[in-house]
């Protein structure tokens, strides 16, 4: 480092939980006045740094050293006390708050014992003209775009926080090509006003675009911190994934075209565009398949899967099921049809959570219980019972679903999108926030259960998810399909360069 300062440095930081160690010797020094990039996979040990730098988690070994006061653990309140801002992929705004009450929340200017509101709008509306954003700060957050949230927050860190250190976490993610560009410029500036910044994301040419270093973190390790104007994608991509002999099975690779071949065509996507969400995306999928979809979050992954489940129109192209084509204008059509889609979002979207195991199993199939206008008690705790079985969730029927684990609640999403007998199931991220176990538990009843009898589109937050239960992955980057991989070809290191 020469004679450069630190504004942030970890030192053999662990953390290790009962059976499992997330993090292990993590050593990670971030320059004043640096970008310093933070890259892994998912799983490498990224938000688990992240918790702990801002306090939420206590590391159980290590030193934290934040410019020259050293700490064998930080709290939200000493991160924020000692200058560091932790921006997220999910702008956490306040939906009826306004634009100046954000940039000064919580620390709100008073005169006089009482909220200054005039200065406050004053100074709002000064720093946002600053920044070039021409935005009246009276108006309320639910009324701004993802990305603009997120302008916002950076604007608050690095002009009225005036925080020393600023980690961004994945907020590049969800936002346009073009809205990029104004992140980058944002960074840029607040890099050339002394801040510093700690660049987290999946996306290595981000990583080349705006970093001046990167640390590399894979299996909870710190593996190597180069310095980024001479960093080779190449080398980035080994680091990022270790280096594994790669060997194509010929013969696998034939067994599985001639499998897929053979069996009956589900479902065809033909060059369907939706515009600044993804273009030209064509593939097939069968009965009996399990079809990968890989790639980061905002690639088009998740929109493809609300278009084709009717949650979404789009602008052009045609999706064929069971041989017709059939655009499903409404979820209710597609599910009538055949389709389900499970969200990646379970809490928000997938359950209701005061509600019982046994109502959000049936909640789409009650139409199956209804004799002489009234519903049968028991016929609904015969289907309950037999999907809690069916998936093995450990919870009995009447029980509340909030108060299940997340690998639980997960299950009674699946029970609940398996309940109709669908003919295509679109599963976003099914293992998305549960253990271990319950990940095991999930993707072998999806393999050995469900792709027997239908058609399956899958997306993971891990490659080696997709990589074990997958025929086929076709990788998705800024939103068109880049390439498509037969199982016996399957390469960690390929797919992750190509995302």
């Amino acid at each position: 480092m020469g004679n450069k300062q630190s504004a942030l440095k970890l030192s053999n930081i662990s953390k290790i939980y009962p059976g499992v160690i997330a993090l292990r010797d993590i050593n990670l020094d971030v320059e004043k006045g640096a970008v310093h990039g933070l890259i892994g996979k998912n799983g490498a040990g990224k938000s688990s740094l992240v918790n702990i730098i801002s306090g939420v988690i206590v590391p159980t070994e290590g030193e934290i050293q934040v410019a020259d006061r050293t700490f064998t653990h930080l709290t939200p309140m000493s991160a924020q006390e000692n200058g560091i801002s932790i921006i997220t992929q999910d702008a956490q705004l306040i939906p009826d708050f306004t634009v100046a009450e954000t940039l000064f929340s919580p620390n709100l200017l008073k005169k006089n014992g009482l909220i200054d509101w005039k200065s406050i709008r004053a100074r709002a509306q000064e720093a946002m003209d600053g920044t070039n954003f021409k935005v009246d700060v009276g108006i309320k957050n639910r009324d701004l775009s993802i990305s603009f949230q997120k302008f916002i927050l950076l604007i608050k860190a690095f002009y009225i926080d005036e925080s020393s250190v600023v980690i961004l976490d994945e907020v590049s993610a969800s936002i346009s090509p073009k809205d990029q560009h104004v992140l980058f410029d944002i960074v840029r500036e607040a890099k050339n006003n002394g801040k510093t910044i700690l660049y987290i994301t999946h996306r290595m040419e981000e990583i080349k675009q705006i970093c001046d270093r990167v640390t590399v973190i894979r299996d909870g390790r710190s593996i190597a911190t180069e310095e980024c104007a001479t960093l080779s994608e190449a080398k980035l991509t080994s680091y990022i994934v270790g280096q594994a002999e790669y060997k194509v099975d010929a013969a696998g690779v034939a067994d599985a075209k001639a499998k897929l071949e053979a069996a009956e065509t589900v479902c065809s996507v033909r060059r369907l565009t939706s515009v600044g969400k993804f273009n030209n995306i064509s593939f097939e999928v069968r009965k009996g398949e399990i079809l990968g979809l890989a790639g980061l979050r905002g690639s088009g992954r998740t929109e493809i899967f609300r278009t084709i489940s009717g949650l979404d129109k789009f602008d052009s192209g045609a999706i064929e099921f069971e041989g017709r084509e059939a655009a499903m204008k409404t979820p209710w059509a597609a599910k009538e049809a055949g389709i389900v889609y499970l969200t990646e979002d379970r809490d928000a979207e997938g359950l209701v959570l005061n509600h019982s195991v046994e109502s959000n199993l049936l909640i789409s199939i009650l139409n199956r219980f209804i004799k002489c206008l009234f519903i049968s008690p028991r016929q609904e705790e015969a289907a309950a019972e037999a999907l809690i079985k069916k998936v093995k969730i450990k919870a009995l029927a009447k029980q509340e679903v909030q108060t299940l684990s997340g690998g639980n609640r997960q299950k009674v999403v699946i029970g609940k999108v398996i309940s109709g007998n669908p003919k295509l199931l679109l599963l976003d991220e099914p293992t998305k926030g549960i253990d271990i176990d319950a990940i095991n538990s999930v993707l072998k009843f999806i393999k050995e259960e469900l792709s027997e009898t239908m058609a399956m589109v899958i997306t993971s937050p891990g490659l080696g998810e997709l990589m074990d239960i997958c025929d086929r992955i076709l990788v998705i980057s800024e939103g068109e399909i880049v390439h498509e991989f037969f199982r016996g070809e399957f390469s960690e290191e390929k797919i992750y360069a190509l995302m």
